[in-house]
């Protein structure tokens, strides 16, 4: 998403409260004109190929991370919630045969970087600590306070989360997804073994 009255470009990546921000920027008052050339979730380097007059000199890149356990085990669950929830008759295909018949995953040094580096001007907010990050970011580019962020995903069931806590705590999910996000996990430092016992 770009902002063009602001110099802002969101860059949405799944499973890290992204909709909600992305409706923020869509429905607040003061915001001014957007556009989302690539849909809602796409690289950076892809929206400059679609939007080459952009100047990253000019604009700030703003985005969540959030590691990549917590992500890819949301995502999974989230495709598959009404079969994993017992809603309908059919199985979801096991989260071990859907991930590891994965090579490659567009993981956060996808999404973000541009030929080889970050973008100058970037602000990466952390999922675990968003409210308290972006909301003096919002007041301080918008200039008014958000109270709080809205929960766009509804509260997750119980079973969700027990799902969620086993496939976080299996050695084998773990594995797969250091593999595939790798490059992720080396840049920000991520380690497997600060992965909460709860659930968000």
């Amino acid at each position: 998403m770009i902002l063009k009255d602001h110099n802002v470009i969101f860059i949405h990546v799944q499973k890290t409260a992204g909709t909600t921000i992305h409706n923020l920027f869509k429905f607040s008052v003061g915001v001014g004109s957007y556009s989302t050339p690539c849909g809602m979730h796409y690289r950076l380097a892809d929206l400059l190929k679609k939007e080459p007059h952009i100047d990253l000199n000019k604009y700030e890149v703003i985005t969540v991370k959030r590691n990549p356990w917590e992500r890819f085990a949301s995502f999974y669950l989230d495709t598959f919630r009404d079969y994993v929830l017992g809603r309908v008759p059919n199985k979801p295909i096991p989260w071990k045969k859907y991930f590891t018949g994965l090579t490659r995953v567009d993981d956060m040094v996808d999404k973000l970087f541009v030929n080889g580096a970050l973008p100058p001007n970037i602000t990466i907010f952390n999922f675990n600590n968003l409210q308290n990050e972006f909301c003096p970011w919002w007041k301080e580019r918008f200039g008014y306070t958000l109270v709080s962020l809205p929960h766009h995903n509804r509260k997750p069931e119980q079973r969700y989360n027990d799902l969620k806590t086993e496939m976080l705590m299996d050695p084998q999910f773990q594995e797969v997804i250091s593999n595939l996000c790798h490059r992720e996990i080396d840049y920000f430092k991520w380690k497997v073994q600060d992965l909460p016992t709860g659930t968000q």
